[in-house]
């Protein structure tokens, strides 16, 4: 987003949040993307259990491999 009146914009509309709906968006974000994790994990590794898909995307968003 290179538009400074559109980042203004977008910065004036997040504080306008309350704060129950900044943690509402937040945790929809935080479902989302572990979902999407999980979907990427499951296709490059089709033998891969659920519960190990699961375990793996547990390690991608703890760090631990860094």
């Amino acid at each position: 987003m290179d538009d400074p009146r559109a980042v203004t914009a977008q910065l004036n509309a997040i504080r306008a949040l309350s704060v129950e709906d900044r943690l509402r968006i937040a945790d929809s974000l935080r479902t989302f993307a572990w979902q999407l994790k999980a979907a990427v994990i499951a296709q490059r590794h089709p033998e891969l259990s659920e519960a190990e898909v699961r375990a793996r995307v547990r390690e991608a968003f703890a760090g631990d491999d860094a």
